[in-house]
């Protein structure tokens, strides 16, 4: 098994039938060039409209696996537990993939030949009043103000990466009460300190939903800010010795 889909789910009800389309072509591209690829819907403590959504449109090849988390954190590392594939990559139920994502991700992983967290090249954030373009770039370009990734966020959370990666670096848990935000952040800053490269892959988009509950804005209402690992904090010193 090449490719590992993860979908993680929880009351996104009917937005997730955007997500599973974009998964279905983009499964038809994998499938085009011979390769393999599952689908795990990970259901975190979802209302029974969004379980019964995915129990019928869960697109072949498709399983459904079920936790009590309650937390986005915790979800993505038991999706990572129970994956079968060489390389996972990430979709929250209510953002859609561009066409081909999986399969140029796939095949830049492959060009490369390291272990690499990859990203799209844009991102469209889609559901408010003003939608609006997240550009990204590889780390390297960033230069040395790669430590400004303890202030703000690089990356979104829609990455690919090799299963053996998501295995060493594991994501935090996301605790809003106890001031505990930003999952994907925090896993940027952990895979940054422990010396893996995030890069792009060329002319690729995703689009994300801005919904008024997301994580996104329930954090930022609470002025939440993810807190550096001491990992994190470790190579910033050493970048100044």
């Amino acid at each position: 098994m090449k490719v590992t889909t993860v979908i993680n789910m929880h009351r996104e009800k009917w937005l997730a039938n955007s997500a599973l389309r974009s998964v279905q072509r983009n499964l038809a591209a994998l499938n085009g060039a011979g390769l393999e690829a599952e689908v795990i819907l990970l259901l975190d403590s979802p209302d029974d409209l969004t379980r019964t959504f995915a129990r019928e449109f869960c697109p072949p090849p498709g399983r459904l696996v079920e936790v009590s988390c309650r937390d986005l954190g915790g979800a993505r590392n038991a999706a990572i537990a129970d994956a079968r594939g060489d390389y996972i990559a990430f979709l929250d139920a209510d953002d859609i993939w561009g066409d081909e994502w999986l399969l140029r991700a796939y095949r830049a992983a492959q060009e490369s030949g390291e272990d690499v967290v990859w990203h799209p090249e844009a991102s469209v954030f889609f559901g408010t009043a003003e939608p609006y373009w997240l550009v990204h770039r590889d780390d390297d370009i960033l230069g040395a103000d790669w430590q400004t990734l303890a202030l703000r966020n690089h990356w979104t959370s829609l990455c690919f990466a090799p299963r053996r990666l998501f295995e060493r670096v594991r994501y935090q848990s996301v605790e809003i009460e106890k001031g505990l935000g930003y999952e994907d952040w925090a896993f940027n800053m952990d895979t940054i300190a422990a010396g893996y490269r995030h890069r792009i892959v060329r002319d690729t988009l995703h689009l994300v939903r801005m919904r008024p509950d997301s994580l996104v804005r329930m954090s930022a209402m609470r002025d939440i800010l993810v807190a550096p690992t001491n990992l994190f904090i470790d190579r910033i010193g050493r970048s100044y010795e």
